[in-house]
């Protein structure tokens, strides 16, 4: 259910006209942080598609969240791998130095091998960042799940 709607929140953001200046899409790359004794973790990439409605003090946003293991890592031999699909409601402050929280939900997949679980769960972020011109670099950390975390750098335009 949660991969349907994911889909479709992907596909309503996608159809918004790229020429309206709410809309943004981003790419974040980082270590996803796994809860496995003796695990060397993987690195992460993603793909962030968000509309900012611009209501309140500052901007409210949805975002639709799409990672996927660029680099395993490794547990006992095995390789460690991350997928992830989440859904946010965003909270951006205004200024050129800005303080982004996010909560929502994700869809995770961590496999180990041939082994490996699926869960949805709730899902919060916080992160730092900078406004140049178009562009928007930001530092985040996001708790994806209990036992998985996504440590990213990104740039959003």
């Amino acid at each position: 259910m949660y991969r349907k709607l994911l889909s479709a929140t992907a596909l309503a953001l996608c159809l918004i006209p790229a020429a309206h200046a709410d809309l943004y899409i981003g790419a974040k790359t980082g270590p996803m942080l796994v809860d496995i004794s003796g695990a060397d973790d993987p690195t992460n990439v993603a793909l962030t598609l968000g509309y900012e409605l611009g209501i309140l003090v500052a901007d409210v946003g949805l975002e639709a969240e799409f990672s996927r293991t660029a680099s395993d890592g490794d547990v006992a031999g095995q390789p460690l791998e991350v997928e992830t699909n989440a859904l946010y409601v965003s909270f951006v402050t205004p200024g050129p130095l800005y303080l982004k929280l996010r909560g929502g939900i994700a869809d995770t997949e961590v496999s180990v091998g041939a082994a490996s679980t699926s869960d949805n769960d709730t899902s919060l972020g916080v992160g730092l960042g900078v406004s140049a011109g178009i562009l928007r670099f930001e530092i985040e950390y996001t708790q994806i799940e209990n036992d998985v975390d996504f440590l990213s750098f990104g740039v959003q335009f």
